[in-house]
């Protein structure tokens, strides 16, 4: 009521004026404004409250669904398929000279005799849609930088095609086109191709998870799409990553371009289960 009391007294003021908008208000008119501007400035303070308040849970309830997403695994569906989708933004989108791109996955799929490839990785951008792939077939690797192809690790896939978890890591350099793929911690292969040499792969593009791109974020194949189970995909702006440390129990290493847990850009058809960290698993260590 103060408050209303000193209105009072400047609407009174300025009701007295020819030209004033009060001009001709009584008093009773002038106390009715005065309360109703008073229930306004209480109504926007209430507004102002609430919305901070729904800030706070919105914060929290991201968070909350940032954990449970990198405490989850995601199983692409069989037989191969192209509506199971896990597409991302960078986190950090620049060039990139350089890369790692881990993650951990497990499947038994064998390569029928159709099937070209299962992508772990791909990135495509408006210039290029292979920009990067990493993905496999029934006897060998395949790296793709700019749509520079490198075949590696012949006789070297069936290794792990036996439904349990296992770690990869493949980096790349521009500076000399070297390359490396290590496994569960242990170095499966490496060299150089020197047609990848000094390739920048261009920033704005889409990352997919699970399915090759033959169009940014969509043009995807039956006979390329991954079928098993995916979780901690983490990719990051440089070679220098050390692989043996994002796969151990409890690391907290996290990719600067995709990180596990980020919001996805889109996801469908994929089953998502909450599962303990692949590499506690592994070392019977308990994830927290």
């Amino acid at each position: 009521m103060a408050l209303c009391l000193v209105l009072g007294l400047v609407l009174a003021g300025l009701a007295s004026g020819q030209d004033s908008q009060f001009a001709g208000w009584s008093q009773t008119d002038l106390d009715a404004y005065c309360i109703r501007l008073t229930e306004v400035d209480l109504i926007r303070n209430q507004l102002e409250t609430t919305m901070a308040e729904l800030t706070t849970y919105r914060n929290k309830y991201q968070k909350a669904a940032a954990i449970v997403r990198q405490r989850s695994s995601y199983r692409f569906p069989r037989p191969q398929s192209t509506s199971g989708r896990l597409l991302f933004r960078a986190k950090h989108d620049t060039p990139l000279t350089s890369l790692t791109a881990c993650a951990w996955m497990k499947t038994d799929f064998k390569c029928a005799p159709n099937c070209h490839l299962l992508t772990v990785f791909s990135y495509a951008h408006k210039a290029n849609f292979n920009g990067f792939i990493f993905a496999f077939d029934g006897s060998s690797f395949q790296m793709h930088v700019e749509s520079q192809v490198t075949v590696f690790g012949r006789g070297k896939v069936s290794g792990f095609l036996d439904n349990q978890w296992h770690h990869h890591c493949f980096s790349w350099s521009n500076a000399a086109g070297s390359w490396r793929y290590v496994r569960d911690g242990a170095l499966v292969a490496n060299g150089t191709d020197p047609r990848t040499k000094g390739r920048i792969i261009s920033a704005g593009g889409i990352w997919s998870v699970g399915q090759e791109q033959d169009s940014v974020g969509g043009g995807f194949e039956t006979t390329q799409a991954f079928v098993g189970d995916i979780t901690q995909v983490h990719v990051w702006d440089t070679d220098k990553v050390q692989p043996a440390e994002v796969a151990k129990c409890g690391s907290d290493l996290k990719g600067n371009i995709i990180s596990w847990g980020q919001d996805p850009l889109e996801e469908n058809n994929l089953a998502s289960y909450p599962n303990i960290d692949p590499s506690c698993a592994k070392a019977s260590c308990k994830d927290n």
